[in-house]
């Protein structure tokens, strides 16, 4: 499905189709430099106490920035993409979070 809107959107800009193969290596790209953040978040951070408070915030900085980035990108209202991002990756984070302490994983 986001291949499709991401095809939708690129037909939009330049009157042309974007093959498939294109489109989910575009996706597959973007998965990998959002895993990133965290990774670096937890790699820059000395101190193991501070590691989960550090790379929540560093999460929420990015999908501040991909939500306003993908609201300009669709022409979609800023403030309505950021918030419909940071509730759903805050929320999607917590529970992640609560399932890997129910499970005793240490961080």
């Amino acid at each position: 499905m986001v291949d499709e809107v991401l095809a939708g959107r690129v037909r939009a800009l330049v009157g042309a189709r974007v093959p498939v193969v294109e489109r989910r290596m575009f996706g597959g790209v973007a998965f990998l430099v959002g895993g990133l953040v965290p990774v670096l978040a937890v790699l820059l951070v000395p101190t193991a106490g501070a590691r989960v408070p550090v790379v929540a915030a560093a999460v929420i900085v990015a999908l501040v920035v991909t939500g306003a980035l993908s609201a300009r990108a669709g022409s979609a209202p800023v403030r309505r993409a950021v918030l419909r991002n940071v509730i759903g990756g805050g929320l999607a984070m917590a529970v992640t979070y609560g399932v890997g302490s129910v499970v005793g994983l240490a961080l």
